[in-house]
């Protein structure tokens, strides 16, 4: 019984393969375009799917085989991956000759079938035959003589030789293309191609550029620069060979973006990497980055519960609380950078200082760089980079960028003013104009958040570079054993950073722009304290340590709580100086010349500042005159207004009232001197001891008249 079983099987298995078999010939025979695919389910999808066409025959290689009349047939056969040419070569053997249309239909440039290589997926997908045939036609006939054709030797093509009354191969290059990917340019606003050749030693050359490149021979064969793949035709066969290249082998577009960045694109948000755009849970290869950073987050794999719960036991105990929760906190929330500028808020820049050996550069490689996914190579030295360079690396995409070793005091005074005018034009993210050689202008956007370290503070304490950053400062002498072991934990732990990393990215990309604002408005009265500029950068670190709170609450773990004050601790610490707001310049210069009157540097100091009836007057000119002197001689770490500008801008705050005249007598003789009035109060609220003391006595001569 079984092996009768057996024997009906197989005769039914062959007298379904000789029906398909004669129903091909049959097809052959009434002219219709033979497919070959490798699964009969496959060839049954498609006949279905092209039937009401009626110009198409679906079967497989098993049929092809068996086949004993194959002339004057029209070939199309399915190619699924780069492994197939064996099975295509077989049916080339087969019909190759005999056929007078052959067809390779190359499925991996199928949209939305190159991922999985399954034609089935792909037609379930809603795809029409409509799709299909527009592939089908997009494929080059390797037997139509009027087209380019390619070989192991290069692209060639047909010529009447009139001598021989026949035709010949002329071979216009020594390489074939292998693959071709229109390009779109994006911050260019031109469209590119990408090539992937090989030369006829079989070596593959990529080359990347715009489509320009086929207007001009020149240019063209600058753009192969190699020994090995050569370009020996006319110019209308380079203007043949780019349709040609665009009709049969530029399936795909892909968009090309200068530098990593996070753009919103048809409603969704998305980080632009080398490797592709993340967003969310998948990978689209279509969208990716150029120039820049290359950070490789493709394969890491989201931080889990576990792995959360070790790194919570150490991550914010590398230095002190409020510390690490600014660093931390400003790091994230430099990664909203997209609803940031939606909003027109201002990114604040992150400065870590310290003297040498404090754990500056140790943080900025082991923590910031590791959460990142930032090569330690693009760490650059900022002492080092030209302004060019800088204006073109911070205007390239958006994702933060990280410099080491910044040292004002070993720059001269045009970089430090470069640098100075940079810092605080990217914080408004102004775009910056420079001409290029075609004299047009190019535009630079200063997007990147920078993130800085080095052993100094910023020149000259410079109050719009102060109040536009959030400083951390180091120190050795501060560091505790259980900072060390937590950055020992951390430095050996790198991947589970780099999985935080991308983590909080994915947070970050399902944050639309109104639940970032939500977080904002609630975080606004814990920080009743500050204002303006440092208001802003309180609120965007402790947004940062919000969404750090969104994963942790997303794994199940508790938030992190009671972190403003600490916030708060640190901007009054290092930014304000323990007062309200930061000195501006007027303020450091009336500090700067109380400390040269207690260092007994001042001259005449009685002559200069002057205390009648409850009031200061103070000789203003004498004064910036003693200051410069003081710049001049032994430097001074402030920047020093002329003394128009100071009037003014004491004038504006409030600090000079008003401006009087005092009589003073030399001899018989009476002298009319010009003083400032200044307000007394605010003096004493700077603690201006030896100009304004509160005990001040009034020195004045008995002859001398009261100033009214």
């Amino acid at each position: 019984m079984q092996i009768s079983r057996a024997i009906l099987r197989e005769k039914t298995n062959m007298d379904i393969c000789s029906l398909e078999i004669q129903n091909v010939i049959k097809s052959i025979k009434d002219n219709k375009i033979i497919i070959v695919s490798k699964m009969q389910e496959e060839a049954n999808s498609l006949n279905i799917l092209l039937e009401e066409n009626g110009m198409y025959w679906a079967t497989t290689y098993n049929t092809i085989e068996g086949l004993s009349y194959v002339d004057n047939c029209r070939i199309y056969i399915l190619k699924y991956d780069d492994d197939d040419n064996e099975y295509i070569r077989n049916i080339m053997n087969k019909v190759y000759e005999a056929s007078k249309t052959f067809k390779i239909i190359n499925l991996l440039e199928l949209k939305d079938l190159h991922d999985n290589k399954d034609i089935l997926k792909w037609i379930n997908a809603e795809n029409t035959s409509e799709n299909l045939i527009k592939a089908f036609n997009r494929s080059l006939d390797l037997k139509n003589k009027n087209l380019l054709q390619q070989d192991d030797l290069g692209i060639y093509k047909y010529v009447n030789n009139k001598k021989e009354d026949d035709i010949k191969k002329v071979y216009i290059t020594n390489f074939n293309v292998i693959k071709a990917t229109r390009i779109i340019f994006v911050d260019k606003q031109v469209e590119g191609i990408n090539l992937i050749l090989k030369s006829d030693s079989g070596e593959k050359f990529k080359r990347i550029g715009e489509v320009s490149v086929f207007d001009d021979m020149k240019i063209f064969k600058n753009f192969l620069a190699s020994m090995d793949i050569t370009f020996k035709g006319k110019l209308d066969d380079l203007t043949n060979l780019k349709m040609w290249i665009n009709r049969y082998f530029t399936f795909n577009v892909e968009e090309i973006h200068s530098g990593v960045k996070f753009i919103t694109k048809n409603d969704t948000r998305m980080l632009i990497t080398n490797n592709g755009a993340i967003l969310g849970k998948s990978l689209d290869s279509t969208i990716i980055s150029a120039e820049g950073i290359d950070i490789n987050i493709k394969d890491t794999e989201p931080i889990n519960n576990e792995e959360t719960k070790e790194l919570m036991k150490y991550i914010f105990n590398f230095a002190s609380k409020e510390k690490t929760i600014c660093i931390l906190g400003s790091l994230i929330n430099n990664l909203c950078i997209e609803q940031s500028e939606t909003l027109k808020i201002k990114g604040h820049h992150l400065l870590i200082a310290g003297e040498s050996g404090s754990g500056k550069s140790t943080i900025l490689k082991n923590v910031i760089a590791a959460i990142l996914n930032y090569p330690d190579e693009e760490i650059k030295s900022i002492g080092l980079i030209t302004n060019f360079a800088l204006i073109k690396a911070i205007s390239t995409g958006n994702y933060p960028i990280i410099f080491d070793e910044y040292k004002p005091s070993l720059l001269d005074k045009y970089k430090n003013a470069k640098l100075s005018e940079i810092f605080r034009n990217s914080y408004d993210r102004t775009t910056v104009s420079r001409g290029d050689k075609t004299l047009n202008n190019r535009n630079f956007v200063l997007n990147r958040p920078i993130i800085l370290a080095g052993e100094e503070s910023y020149k000259n304490a410079e109050k719009a570079l102060m109040e536009r950053s959030c400083i951390v400062y180091l120190s050795k002498q501060e560091r505790t054993i259980d900072n060390e072991n937590s950055m020992e934990w951390i430095q050996k732990n790198e991947e589970i950073l780099n999985k935080l990393g991308i983590s909080l990215i994915k947070v970050i990309l399902n944050l639309d722009v109104f639940s970032y604002l939500e977080l904002r408005d609630n975080l606004k009265p814990s920080f009743t304290d500050l204002r303006d500029r440092v208001l802003n950068t309180a609120i965007n670190i402790a947004t940062g340590i919000e969404i750090f709170n969104i994963l942790l609450k997303e794994l199940g773990l508790d938030e992190i709580l009671n972190y403003a004050d600490l916030i708060t601790q640190n901007i009054k610490s290092e930014i304000l100086n323990d007062s309200q707001d930061s000195l501006s310049s007027v303020q450091q210069m009336l500090v700067l010349y109380n400390q040269l009157i207690e260092d007994g540097r001042a001259q005449n100091v009685k002559e200069v500042i002057v205390s009648k009836s409850g009031k200061i007057y103070i000789k203003t000119s004498e004064m910036i005159n003693q200051i410069l002197e003081f710049n001049k001689n032994v430097g001074a770490d402030i920047i020093i207004l002329s003394l128009k500008d100071f009037k003014k801008q004491a004038k504006k705050s409030n600090y000079i009232l008003d401006t009087k005249y005092l009589h003073t007598y030399t001899g018989s003789k009476r002298n009319s001197i010009r003083f400032d009035v200044y307000n007394k109060k605010k003096l004493q609220e700077l603690n201006l001891n030896s100009i304004a003391p509160a005990d001040m006595l009034e020195v004045a001569d008995e002859n001398s008249d009261i100033p009214f």
